[in-house]
């Protein structure tokens, strides 16, 4: 039998906002769960110039 293990750990949402601005990002946004319907809060970031896909969660 074999085990595998994993460490993770939650990052603060200002670093990753941080992170996404550093990526060239601007203006990212979070959405909480409550005007999501997602479980988690979900950051939504586009690059500058990008065309929007039609996905089933427009209404982020």
């Amino acid at each position: 039998m074999r085990t595998r293990r994993a460490s993770y750990g939650a990052q603060p949402q200002e670093q990753l906002v941080g992170f996404a601005k550093w990526a060239g990002l601007p203006e990212p946004m979070w959405h909480e769960p409550d005007e999501s319907a997602f479980l988690q809060p979900v950051l939504v970031a586009r690059r500058p110039g990008a065309l929007a896909k039609v996905t089933g969660h427009d209404h982020i």
